[in-house]
């Protein structure tokens, strides 16, 4: 799955935290979380609760390596991710 959205709050929760205020918003099911979490249930997690989710019909080509953890795409840095193939 590939889109863009805004990062509206970032939290530190551990699992009981995220099942009690996320459960219902979570991108991943309950049982997911459970397999995440063994062993580390008391330990916190990162939480990004996002804003203006777009998910693309076909992903999108980007110009610079991608990591695990994706990037961030600012007015700044968006010629550099895209202007070749002219997406945004």
């Amino acid at each position: 799955m590939c889109g863009e959205a805004k990062i509206k709050n970032i939290e530190y929760l551990d699992f009981k935290g995220i099942l009690d205020k996320y459960l219902d918003r979570l991108i991943i099911s309950k049982k997911e979380l459970e397999l995440y979490s063994i062993g580390r249930k008391l330990k916190k997690a990162q939480i990004l609760e996002l804003e203006g989710i777009k998910l693309y019909k076909t992903e999108k080509k980007v110009l610079i390596p991608m990591t695990m953890q994706g990037f961030y795409v600012t007015d700044k840095n968006k010629k550099r991710i895209f202007e070749e193939n002219k997406i945004i």
